[in-house]
């Protein structure tokens, strides 16, 4: 179930996956959130994983897929 506190995981990941791709700060929002956040999608249908992919954050995608990102995607 989606609801505000992953709304707003969703958000802050989606933001430091954009700004910098820090892989200390996204393994610290994934501790906190939890794997539920990865397949949650932002305004333009995106995930985390798509995004880290998007602005080049080579280990950033690999710690998503290995978190359990799906490389799958279907609208």
């Amino acid at each position: 179930m989606f609801d505000a506190k992953d709304f707003i995981y969703m958000c802050i990941l989606d933001t430091q996956l954009m700004l910098s791709g820090s892989l200390p700060a996204v393994k610290v929002i994934l501790e906190i959130a939890g794997g539920d956040c990865l397949e949650q999608r932002d305004a333009n249908n995106r995930t985390p994983l798509m995004l880290a992919t998007m602005c080049g954050h080579g280990e950033v995608v690999n710690l998503l897929l290995a978190q359990g990102g799906e490389l799958c995607f279907a609208s």
